[in-house]
């Protein structure tokens, strides 16, 4: 009895202790600010906005598999059948709501908002830094809502900073169109504009015209073509963007052409010396598959990976319209044939060591993987070149669509500026002409899928996508062969109408969010 009692007794002194002592375990932890002492000036204002612009940074990898593998101008490639199978699921119209990488893509974007929203629902607009970054976070909320519109459809619309016990449920379409457009408007008004065309330092961050350019593109997707023109013409009659000449048409997507005129959304890249805190395997993964090959032609990273290479019938198509020569098909894509032609002094002759996976024999040139951009202290694994989201093509192209969908003939000058810079013959105003040039000179911009969508082209385009996937091989005697294996038959593939104009609601969400509907057939 005598060891229970003095047992008992050291227990309550034990928690006599504990409950006179709970003020010494709330310790402030160092090198943390807590969310209310925050949001209080200038300098916590561009804190949260950077944290914003460094999350753009890195949903960049994802965005542009995302936004490019589901369309038909692509074969996914890498090492081998298996690699990486969640990019060719997306490529060959198998994604499921398990598909990896889909839960990232999807809760990379709300990452986004929640960030936006923190900085909008608790800083006070009452300077001009203020009034500025929650602009920019207005900018930043409607664009990620815009990425999740576009690819699942009727996704939660987020204003809030929510509670852990919130769970909201799907938005209708047309409130979320509603709400993007309104936004991209309400923001531009306190966002600067760049001082002059060449104005680099004002392009680093979003701009007045940047919102009016993706509010242009919001009401062009959504239908709204007569006030996307209005919109569009703001921007271009502005003459802050332009064009790069031809002669630096090959630069726009390598270090030389960062910032330039025709930048209208980029996340600047600053080089460190060693980029130590940059992981974006984008190139990387999208540059030539160097293991197969027996060498890359000079000015080329040697190590990439393969997984982004465009079909034969892209090829073709590009031919047909440019010509084999234009300015914008070699800076776009490349044939084996003229792979050949292309500088090897002082290497082995080109030729296949493994068969290339997911390859017809044409290869990737706009976002070949420069030597120059590579950081060679991360082994390629980070780049130094800015993440290219929109540039001033893309809106002279929009403004043209627009005027093409309602009959007015004033884009097209716009659609011939495109034509002319290209290298490719000039036509008239029609849609048709507005969506092949669309087609060629956004090739890999995370356009494609959502137009074919958009137009109603997609079961066409897309159906039986891919039953069979190539591998490429090429001997030292420069004899080329494609072998077709037929990884697909009998299994479900290739784009379903009435399922695929949008990505499954990752599992990962319907699990714990009982009030989201999943999209149909999947």
């Amino acid at each position: 009895m005598k060891k229970i009692i003095i047992a008992l007794s050291m227990m309550l002194a034990a928690v006599a202790f504990t409950s006179c002592s709970q003020d010494l375990l709330n310790i402030q932890q160092k090198g943390a600010v807590g969310q209310d002492d925050f949001y209080q000036n200038d300098d916590d204002a561009l804190a949260a906005i950077t944290a914003v612009y460094a999350q753009m940074n890195s949903y960049y990898y994802n965005y542009k598999f995302f936004t490019n593998l589901p369309s038909d101008d692509i074969d996914c490639g890498g090492g081998s059948r298996g690699d990486n199978d969640q990019w060719a699921q997306l490529n060959e119209f198998r994604t499921h709501a398990q598909t990896g990488s889909l839960g990232s893509y999807y809760r990379g974007a709300y990452n986004i908002i929640f960030k936006c929203n923190l900085l909008i629902n608790n800083m006070e607009p009452n300077t001009a830094v203020t009034k500025r970054c929650i602009a920019e976070a207005r900018f930043f909320r409607a664009w990620a809502h815009m990425i999740l519109t576009e690819y699942w459809g009727t996704p939660p619309l987020i204003t809030e900073v929510l509670s852990g016990a919130e769970k909201p449920g799907n938005t209708p379409k047309a409130e979320l169109w509603k709400f993007i457009i309104d936004e991209f408007s309400a923001c531009s008004s306190d966002l600067p504009s760049k001082s002059n065309k060449d104005d680099k330092n004002a392009v680093c961050r979003i701009t007045k015209e940047c919102a009016l350019a993706y509010m242009g593109k919001a009401q062009v997707i959504s239908g709204d073509y007569s006030g996307a023109k209005t919109t569009l013409k703001k921007v271009i009659s502005s003459g802050l963007y332009d064009l790069v000449p031809s002669s630096e048409y090959d630069n726009i997507w390598s270090k030389e052409g960062d910032l330039s005129p025709e930048v209208v959304m980029a996340i600047h890249t600053t080089e460190n010396g060693t980029n130590t805190y940059t992981s974006d395997m984008l190139y990387l993964m999208w540059g030539w598959r160097t293991d197969h090959l027996s060498c890359v032609p000079n000015g080329f990273y040697n190590n990439s990976w393969g997984f982004m290479n465009p079909t034969k019938a892209f090829f073709d198509a590009f031919v047909a319209h440019d010509g084999p020569n234009s300015t914008r098909i070699r800076a776009s894509v490349a044939s084996w044939e003229q792979v050949l032609e292309m500088d090897f002094t002082g290497k082995p002759k080109f030729k296949t060591i493994n068969p290339v996976h997911g390859n017809e024999g044409y290869f990737d040139m706009k976002f070949r993987y420069r030597d120059q951009n590579a950081v060679k202290a991360r082994n390629g694994y980070s780049y130094i070149n800015d993440r290219m989201y929109m540039r001033y093509a893309e809106v002279l192209l929009l403004y043209a669509e627009a005027c093409a969908q309602t009959n007015d003939n004033d884009g097209l000058k716009y659609l011939n500026m495109i034509q002319e810079r290209a290298g490719a013959p000039l036509t008239s105003l029609t849609l048709q002409n507005v969506k092949d040039e669309k087609h060629f000179e956004l090739y890999l911009e995370s356009c494609r899928f959502v137009d074919l969508v958009r137009w109603g082209d997609a079961p066409k385009a897309l159906a039986g996508h891919y039953e069979k996937v190539p591998e490429f091989s090429l001997d030292e005697n420069g004899n080329a062969s494609v072998t077709w294996n037929p990884y697909n038959t009998g299994k479900t593939h290739g784009y379903q109408a009435g399922k695929n104009e949008v990505y499954p609601f990752p599992y990962s969400e319907m699990q714990v969010n009982e009030n989201l509907v999943q999209n149909p057939g999947y």
